[in-house]
């Protein structure tokens, strides 16, 4: 999660580089921190990141670079309920990659690195 705060250290991953701004992976744990169940629809995190007419970019670079995850509802997963995806008649939400990156995101610890990487 730290590495977010850093995309301009960050190697190419499959020749692409990292397309977001310190500004923007603080927005995207704020938002993730803030919805409930921690999963954000796919347009709404778009529209969030959407500086310059690429938000949808972005957000594919955070996913290419596993710092977000996207979902889709299954009926096979347990941890998002129902009603994270048909509320609104979502198919694809923004969630953690994991369990200790959803973690971090609770604690709040991106504050004190978004204070220190600025």
């Amino acid at each position: 999660m730290k590495l977010g705060f850093n995309p301009k250290n960050l190697a190419t991953r499959s020749g692409l580089k990292a397309a977001w701004t310190q500004k923007q992976w603080f927005a995207v744990l704020e938002e993730l921190n803030s919805h409930p169940y921690h999963a954000v629809p796919v347009e709404r995190m778009a529209a969030l990141l959407d500086d310059n007419g690429n938000g949808q970019g972005v957000l594919e670079s955070l996913v290419r670079f596993n710092l977000v995850s996207l979902r889709r509802q299954s009926p096979l997963a347990f941890d998002l309920p129902p009603e994270v995806f048909t509320e609104s008649g979502l198919e694809t939400v923004v969630v953690a990659p994991n369990a200790a990156a959803q973690e971090y995101i609770l604690r709040g610890s991106c504050k004190a690195m978004y204070k220190s990487a600025a």
